[in-house]
């Protein structure tokens, strides 16, 4: 990366790359800026050499005031910004903004999706910049300073704004609860076919109510990938469904020997369902040249995810598959925190960090392989005539 030089109020500052010459001015600046948790000489030493990172640092009158260093962790699509430092006299002037931007920049320059970071929560100052450029807070580490101060973890898609532009439009919907996952993303892979679907809470309950394994984990139960063929199927198109092994599915999530009866019994009758309803059943892995080979032919894809290799959460998860390309597939991700969903499906929240987001085609298998048993399904559907039948959920 060539030197930038960007405007700021009152003082422009430039960018560049750091060399062995800067590290006397980073260990300096270092030991200023921070009290505990330093980085030392050999460490910028390291960091300079290393082929697995982007650090850049702020200058002004070619002094060093700033400078950010973002991990590329290899084998993944994640950066993760390590550190972040700007000494005080040039705080409140845009440069911290600036400077995490070109971060950011590089980091889509070495095809990293996500940029993850961890800030003291002490930080007010830090964790507002970070949410002004669209970071989200998606976890937390207690005692992580060396004085003994708790963490946030925050997370970007750096690379979905830039991709979602070229990307078609695809319809978005947010789960209402935190059990129809499979609903909501049903919802949007059928409106995707036909714009006639109505992207409405009392026709993902609807939904919900046909595919139910009635328990899960804990809670109410999710959705079956049969129970949501057989709602594809009610709402007039065809649905194919892969399935790495036989069902029972989900027995394993649950522990009381009378839940696993109700679960084995419900899944069974989804078999002897979806054989009737005609649903195409491939007891067998799916591949990304399956997923790439129905969307190329204009169906709609969802998948169940491990939420916990996702996100970090445990749980079965359904989403929309949206695009893929030579390195990423998108995903519309259903899961916003299911209160504000009324006013995201309304348009007065912004939902775009969960539309289109880029998953590795590197990470994508470990991704959506869920539970001990390594669950892999996924549902294709496609529309099977211009006009729905009876039972489809339709716009008033």
């Amino acid at each position: 990366m060539s030197s930038n030089r960007v405007g700021v109020t009152r003082i422009e500052a430039a960018f560049r790359q750091a060399t062995m010459a800067d590290v006397n001015a980073l260990t300096e600046l270092e030991n200023t800026c921070f009290q505990t948790d330093r980085l030392s000489r050999r460490q910028f030493k390291y960091w300079i050499k290393a082929q697995n990172k982007v650090l850049l640092l702020a200058t002004i009158n070619d002094t060093i005031v700033g400078y950010g260093l973002v991990i590329l962790r290899k084998g993944t699509s994640l950066a993760r910004l390590y550190s972040l430092a700007l000494l005080n006299a040039h705080r409140g002037k845009g440069i911290a903004g600036a400077l995490m931007r070109l971060l950011e920049e590089a980091c889509i320059e070495h095809k990293r999706a996500y940029l993850r970071l961890e800030v003291s929560e002490k930080n007010a100052t830090a964790i507002s910049l970070y949410a002004s450029m669209d970071y989200k807070k998606f976890g937390y580490y207690p005692h992580y300073y060396e004085d003994d101060s708790n963490a946030v973890r925050m997370q970007k898609p750096i690379m979905q704004g830039q991709q979602s532009a070229r990307l078609a439009a695809y319809p978005y919907y947010a789960q209402s609860t935190e059990f129809t996952c499979g609903p909501a993303s049903l919802l949007m892979a059928m409106a995707k076919l036909d714009n006639n679907i109505a992207l409405a809470q009392n026709a993902e309950l609807d939904i919900w109510r046909t595919a139910t394994t009635i328990f899960m984990t804990s809670g109410h139960g999710g959705c079956h990938p049969l129970g949501l063929a057989i709602a594809g199927v009610n709402n007039g198109f065809s649905s194919e469904v892969f399935i790495n092994q036989e069902v029972p599915l989900f027995l394993a999530g649950v522990r009381q020997a009378h839940k696993k009866d109700v679960i084995a019994q419900v899944e069974h009758d989804f078999v002897d369902k979806a054989q009737r309803a005609g649903v195409k059943v491939n007891y067998k892995d799916y591949t990304t040249n399956d997923i790439a080979d129905a969307l190329n032919t204009g169906a709609s894809v969802m998948c169940l995810l491990s939420s916990y290799q996702f996100d970090g959460f445990k749980g079965p998860h359904w989403v929309a598959v949206t695009h893929i390309d030579e390195d990423f597939m998108y995903i519309h991700d259903p899961d916003i925190d299911f209160k504000d969903a009324t006013q995201i499906n309304e348009g007065e929240n912004d939902s775009s960090y969960r539309q289109h987001v880029p998953v590795s085609l590197l990470n994508f298998e470990r991704y959506t392989r869920f539970g001990k048993a390594k669950l892999r399904t996924a549902l294709i559907l496609r529309l099977v005539s211009s006009s729905l039948n009876q039972s489809s959920t339709l716009k008033p």
